[in-house]
C-alpha cells in the first residue's frame, strides 16, 4: 500500500514548521525563566518543548525561548555583548544558547527541578543530554547513550523519566543499500540518568510509529505502529507494562490508525481507510477498554486535541486533482460541528495549547508567522487574529 499524496503533503508540512522559525537576536537579556514554575508539564512537539510559561525551540544551532506570559521571542543567552556565535564560527565560544559541539543541534530543551535539561545530537548513534542552570549557564554534559533519539516520534516527559524511542543504525553491514535504522523502546531517569532499552518496536521503511503515540499511563508505555505492504496495512496500538515487563496488543486493525492524544485514561485515535476519503475519531477508555466513536468525517482527519467536550481537528479532501485544507470542532455534548475551509494559500499548523493561548504557524502569501491564539478564538477557528509575535 502507497502512502497517500494527502499524508505526504502533511509530512511535508510538518517539516517545514520544524525547521522554521528563523530570527535575529542580541543583546543582554534577563534570566526569562525566574519566574516560571520549572516542574510544569512539558509537551514535546516538532522541534518545539511547550509550557504553560514558555517555549523553547532550537534553530541554526542556538536556543530560543518563546516567554508565552508576555509572547516575547529572544535567544536564550544572558550573558552582556555575547555574540552568540557557534562552535564553528568561534572554536571557543562561551555563549550558553549555542549547541555545545560544532555540528551539533539542539533536538529539545526544558526545565525540571531548578535545572535546564537539553538534548543534542550529531554524530549517528549518539544521544546526549546536558544538564545547566535556568538560566542555561554551567552546562555540563550529563548523559550518554549509543544510539540516536528518533526524531519521528514525540518524547514523553512523565514523573521525572523520559520515556522515547531510539534509532539505532547498523554501521558494519557491507551488503546494505543504505543504513538500517532500528527502532526501541528506552527511558532515561533523571533523577541519577540510569538507561533503560524496554524492547525492539520495529525497522525504518517497515514501520511507522505515530508521531504523537507515544505515552505512560499507569506505569505502562503506550505506543502506536502501522506497517504497509504493496497492498495493505496493518495498525496496532501496543503497550509495555514496566512493571510486569510485558508487551501487550490494546488495539488491532487493517487501517491506518493514528493515535494523537491521551487525556485523562481516554486515547484519541483516527481510522483512515485506504484512500483517506473517510475518517473517524475515536475515544479509547485505558482503564475499561472499549471504544468510542466520536464522529465521522470525510478526508484525512488529523491533529486531534480534545479539552473538554470539544475535539478540535484538521482534515483534508479531495476535490478532482486539488486539495482543500480544512479544520474543525466538534461538540461532543451537542454534536455540533462548526468547520471552516482555509483559502488555497493557507496553512495552519497548531504548536502547542497552554493556558496562556494557542502557538500557531500561520501561512499565507503575504505572511509566515508564529503567534499566540487567544482560547475563544481557537475553539472559533478565528486563526487569523493569532497575536503574531514574530515572521519568517
Amino acid at each position: 500500500m502507497e502512502i497517500t499524496e494527502m499524508k505526504i503533503k502533511a509530512l511535508i508540512v510538518m517539516t517545514m514548521t520544524a525547521a522554521a522559525l528563523l530570527l535575529p537576536s542580541c543583546g543582554k537579556q534577563p534570566d526569562k525563566t525566574s519566574d516560571a514554575n520549572v516542574n510544569e508539564p512539558v509537551e514535546f512537539g516538532a522541534n518545539i518543548t511547550v509550557s504553560d510559561s514558555y517555549a523553547f525551540r532550537e534553530n541554526d544551532g542556538r536556543l530560543y525561548l518563546w516567554d508565552l506570559k508576555t509572547n516575547s521571542y529572544e535567544i536564550f543567552c544572558t550573558q552582556p555583548d555575547c555574540k552568540h556565535q557557534t562552535a564553528a564560527e568561534n572554536a571557543d565560544t562561551k555563549c550558553s544558547a549555542v549547541a555545545p559541539k560544532e555540528g551539533y543541534f539542539y533536538n529539545y530543551a526544558f526545565l525540571y527541578n531548578d535545572t535546564l535539561y537539553s538534548i543534542c545530537t550529531g554524530e549517528l548513534n549518539e544521544f546526549l543530554i546536558y544538564t545547566a542552570d535556568t538560566d542555561g549557564m554551567n552546562r555540563k554534559l550529563a548523559f550518554t547513550a549509543e544510539l540516536s533519539l528518533c526524531t519521528m516520534v514525540n518524547p514523553v516527559l512523565d514523573g521525572g523519566r523520559l520515556f522515547f524511542v531510539g534509532s539505532e543504525f547498523e554501521m558494519n553491514d557491507p551488503d546494505s543499500v543504505g543504513l538500517r535504522e532500528n527502532y526501541s523502546l528506552c527511558s532515561v531517569d533523571l533523577s541519577d540518568f540510569s538507561f533503560e532499552k524496554y524492547m525492539d518496536i520495529g525497522t525504518a521503511n517497515e514501520t511507522v510509529i505515530g508521531k504523537k503515540s507515544l505515552l505512560l499511563y499507569k506505569n505502562k508505555i503506550y505506543f502506536q505502529h502501522s506497517e504497509y505492504s504493496e497492498n495493505s496495512v496493518h495498525s496496532a496500538v501496543e503497550c509495555y507494562d514496566i512493571d510486569g515487563s510485558e508487551r501487550m496488543t490494546v488495539l488491532e486493525m487493517e487501517d491506518s490508525v493514528n493515535v494523537w492524544q491521551c487525556n485523562g485514561g481516554k486515547m484519541l485515535y483516527v481510522v483512515s481507510d485506504d484512500d483517506d476519503s473517510h475518517s473517524q475519531v475515536c475515544s479509547y477508555d485505558l482503564d475499561g477498554g472499549g471504544t468510542e466513536v466520536l464522529f465521522k468525517r470525510d478526508g484525512y482527519v488529523s491533529d486531534v486535541c480534545m479539552i473538554g467536550n470539544r475535539v478540535f481537528y484538521m482534515y483534508s479532501t479531495a476535490d478532482g486533482k486539488s486539495e482543500i485544507r480544512s479544520a474543525g470542532v466538534f461538540d461532543t455534548s451537542d454534536g455540533k460541528d462548526l468547520t471552516t475551509e482555509f483559502d488555497g494559500d493557507v496553512y495552519v499548523s497548531v504548536l502547542g495549547h497552554t493556558s496562556n493561548g494557542h502557538l500557531i504557524h500561520y501561512q499565507d502569501s503575504e505572511r509566515d508567522s508564529f503567534g499566540l491564539l487567544s482560547d475563544e478564538d481557537f475553539w472559533s477557528l478565528k486563526f487569523e487574529n493569532a497575536d503574531f509575535k514574530f515572521e519568517q
